[in-house]
């Protein structure tokens, strides 16, 4: 999961809870969901819908669907860099 940056970790642990409960909640089974936490980066500020952010670097734009694609991408296709 990506939080803010500026986010301290007890912020970013509360709502990661919050979204596993409601998932697990929402599907109606029974057991856990384990989430990573990273920071945010740049590149993705048009993507962001933080309201308030302080170092967001451009405006917000349209938020592309999750699918499979996207959130398994590694880091190096999200940017371009090999």
């Amino acid at each position: 999961m990506i939080v803010p940056e500026y986010w301290p970790v007890y912020q970013a642990h509360h709502h990661t809870d919050s979204f596993v409960a409601r998932v697990l909640e929402a599907s109606a089974l029974e057991g856990g969901v384990i989430l990573h936490v990273d920071p945010c980066r740049r590149e993705f500020c048009s993507q962001c819908r933080v309201a308030g952010c302080p170092v967001r670097r451009e405006p917000a734009g349209a938020e592309p669907p999750i699918t499979v694609e996207s959130a398994t991408r590694t880091d190096e296709e999200w940017t371009g860099a090999a």
